[in-house]
C-alpha cells in the first residue's frame, strides 16, 4: 500500500502537505509563479524534486495557520 513519510497509508482524495522551499520567485503583470524544490527527499538516492506552481497554490504556514486541515473547494 501506497504510504507517506511517516508510514502512514495515503489513498486517493487524501490532502496531503509536501513541505518545500522557493527557490525563485517569478513575478509580471499577469502573475507571480514560485520554483520550489521539496525539504523531504526520494530515498535511497537523497534527491529533492523540483516543480513551478503559481503562489496562489501555496499557503505560508504562520504561527496561528498550520497544516492541519484546509477547507472543502468551493465550486463556483
Amino acid at each position: 500500500m501506497p504510504h507517506d513519510k511517516r508510514g502512514t497509508e495515503l489513498a486517493v482524495g487524501d490532502t496531503v502537505m509536501v513541505p518545500c522551499v522557493i527557490k525563485a520567485i517569478h513575478l509580471t503583470e499577469d502573475y507571480c509563479n514560485v520554483d520550489l524544490v521539496t525539504k523531504l527527499t526520494m530515498p535511497p538516492h537523497d534527491t529533492a524534486t523540483s516543480l513551478t506552481l503559481n503562489s496562489r497554490q501555496t499557503i505560508k504556514p504562520t504561527a496561528t495557520h498550520r497544516f492541519v486541515e484546509l477547507p472543502p473547494t468551493q465550486e463556483p
